[in-house]
């Protein structure tokens, strides 16, 4: 009879409900956590084929978005402009920066990027060109998206590389030196870049920094 549930005695009884409270708790938490696990992962698909449209509006200040928007012509007119008092002089130097300032690109696929590991940095400034050594870098993919880092060398660049077309990615990021803590867009040291393929062995990167202008030459 009913009463019988009774004579179990309040013990047992508070020992089953505790047991249905708490399989209930766990089976809305497995829940939350398949819910949650889900929408990271749409997240961070949606993020990482993310297209950055080149305005003002996405966060990119005005300077930034006009380099963007002809960073090929703007190089090519720094070096058009140098005179006889740059401290680097050499016609063949020159006529090689030009060939990778050509916007000949290839198609390229993000998967590729992850294979380039050296990095080096040509400067155009009102004094001319210069070229540093090759550096460690890497591209890879985390749960925002395709990361670049440069891994060694006092200059240190590193931002998220988001899809334009075919053949071009935008890099958008920040600038560091040495060891310090890495930082983002949005700050002084704010850098945007356009990245293109000249030829299976030149990955090419057109940067722009706080009015300042360098090339980054990818390797594998």
């Amino acid at each position: 009879m009913r009463s019988g549930t009774v004579y179990v005695g309040k013990n047992r009884l508070r020992r089953a409900g505790e047991k249905r409270v708490w399989n209930t708790i766990n089976k809305y938490t497995v829940k939350c956590k398949l819910v949650i696990l889900t929408f990271t992962f749409i997240c961070a698909m949606s993020f990482s084929q993310q297209v950055i449209p080149m305005s003002t509006n996405e966060g990119l200040f005005p300077d930034d978005v006009d380099f963007l928007s002809n960073p090929h012509d703007t190089m090519l007119n720094i070096i058009d402009n140098y005179g006889a008092g740059t401290y680097f002089d050499y016609p063949q130097q020159l006529d090689k920066i030009k060939s990778l300032l050509v916007d000949d690109s290839l198609s390229i696929a993000d998967s590729e990027l992850t294979k380039l590991t050296k990095v080096k940095k040509i400067i155009l400034d009102a004094g001319g060109i210069y070229e540093y050594n090759y550096f460690k870098c890497a591209f890879t993919f985390n749960g925002n998206g395709l990361y670049y880092r440069k891994l060694a060398g006092s200059q240190r660049q590193s931002g998220y590389v988001y899809r334009k077309d075919d053949s071009h990615l935008l890099f958008i990021g920040g600038s560091t030196v040495n060891d310090d803590p890495l930082t983002t867009y949005d700050v002084d040291n704010s850098v945007v870049g356009l990245l293109y393929k000249k030829s299976s062995a030149d990955y090419v990167m057109l940067c722009h920094e706080n009015n300042h202008h360098y090339i980054l030459l990818f390797s594998k």
